[in-house]
């Protein structure tokens, strides 16, 4: 087995949109060079808690052939959402959280998965919440998973 953790730039210094941004070029690094990491590009599991949640809403809602043309549909073959922000209006209306993230209305939308990044792909996908995470995530872990959950796509919630 092999692990790969993911680092990226965080609010304020960037946007939400730009996280995204940065974790698809990860992704895609690590597909496209993964020979040389020793890593089986076939068995890329994505999987991330909270903010890293979202992120992997969104790894799995990406466009890889639109990202870059030697990228497959399914790069990531399993995604693991951990308590993910599938809804982001809510996170921009909680001024404690947004001050630090500074994220607008327009953002909000564009970046929820929920809206406009459903999941481009067949790959299975778990999504989990902890037993003692507030209403706010299991409403939103709920919801993604009764929105996206069909008999082409295997979801567990």
């Amino acid at each position: 087995m092999n692990v790969v953790v993911v680092g990226y730039d965080l609010c304020p210094a960037v946007t939400i949109t730009r996280i995204s941004e940065e974790a698809r070029e990860a992704l895609a690094y690590i597909w496209r060079n993964g020979s040389d990491l020793g890593i089986n590009r076939g068995r890329i599991t994505v999987m991330g808690h909270s903010a890293g949640g979202h992120i992997t809403q969104m790894m799995m809602g990406t466009d890889w052939p639109a990202f870059g043309s030697d990228l497959p549909a399914d790069l990531a073959g399993v995604g693991i959402p951990v308590s993910p922000l599938s809804l982001l209006e809510p996170v921009r209306r909680t001024k404690g959280l947004n001050s630090g993230i500074r994220m607008d209305e327009k953002e909000a939308e564009a970046e929820s998965p929920m809206l406009n990044h459903p999941p481009l792909t067949d790959a299975p996908q778990l999504v989990v919440v902890g037993g003692a995470e507030t209403d706010e995530f299991h409403r939103q872990a709920q919801m993604y998973f009764d929105a996206f959950n069909s008999l082409e796509r295997s979801m567990e919630l």
